[in-house]
């Protein structure tokens, strides 16, 4: 079985965007990878994660909300049914990501991986990826979220060998932050996004990946892996501030 790939074709280091991008260098990839083993490790676990997460939102105080406290709303949704709108639209199939900073359905990230791994073990080549959003958009394939993760799981091997590999785990660990902030107690909306610049090939990308308030220790991005000490965050404060205009 072929996957259209040179075997020599692989680099040395991680080439997943959190570890890429990490002040102290990028760690070196497995023999026959293109990942690290803390990257693998964590894609593994967020994949057996993910599913139970997507589980725990039939909660009903996470659709009602609990007792006694207010239902959360994105900005600018008024006040109406007292059920808790976030939680509807995460959950709607018609629920489309439009932009950075937006909720997405997890068939939605992660369904169009299922079909650029199932090329790959037909042997067929795909186009790459250059920019790990853009496969938001190819759903395809159906299933449930468990199916779909479980499909990933059951060739992890095979997918982290092929070009779009860190793509892969940034979108996996996306979702994965994503429904834990929605189903914890301690983190619900991010405080931003990140402001980071980076190359990729010809273009610059804006990494655009929520960041969340630390309970300890400094802020760090999950998607490019940058950091931010307590005494450069009115820094970012500022430099978030800007991006958004």
């Amino acid at each position: 079985m072929t996957t259209g790939l040179d075997p020599l074709d692989f680099t040395l280091t991680c080439i997943t965007p959190a570890c890429a991008r990490r002040r102290h260098g990028a760690r070196l990839a497995l023999s026959g990878s293109r990942v690290c083993g803390w990257c693998r490790e964590e894609l593994r676990n967020a994949l057996t994660e993910v599913p139970d997460l997507w589980d725990d939102l039939d909660d009903p105080e996470l659709l009602f909300g609990r007792k006694g406290e207010p239902i959360r709303r994105p900005p600018g949704i008024a006040a109406g049914a007292p059920l808790d709108l976030t939680y509807l639209a995460l959950r709607d199939p018609r629920s489309v990501w439009v932009e950075p900073g937006d909720l997405i359905h997890p068939l939605d990230a992660l369904g169009g991986y299922r079909v650029l791994l199932l090329d790959a073990l037909a042997g067929r080549a795909s186009p790459p990826v250059v920019d790990g959003r853009r496969v938001f958009y190819r759903r395809g394939g159906g299933g449930s979220v468990a199916v779909v993760c479980r499909a990933i799981a059951a060739h992890d091997d095979l997918a982290l060998r092929q070009q779009w590999a860190g793509w892969l785990c940034w979108a996996v660990r996306l979702v994965r932050d994503e429904l834990r902030s929605l189903t914890g107690a301690e983190r619900t909306w991010p405080v931003g996004h990140c402001p980071e610049v980076y190359e990729v090939g010809d273009a610059d990308l804006l990494c655009d990946y929520p960041l969340w308030y630390p309970m300890v220790g400094d802020l760090e991005c999950g998607g490019c892996g940058a950091v931010w000490p307590r005494r450069k965050w009115l820094a970012l404060a500022e430099q978030m501030e800007v991006r958004s205009r």
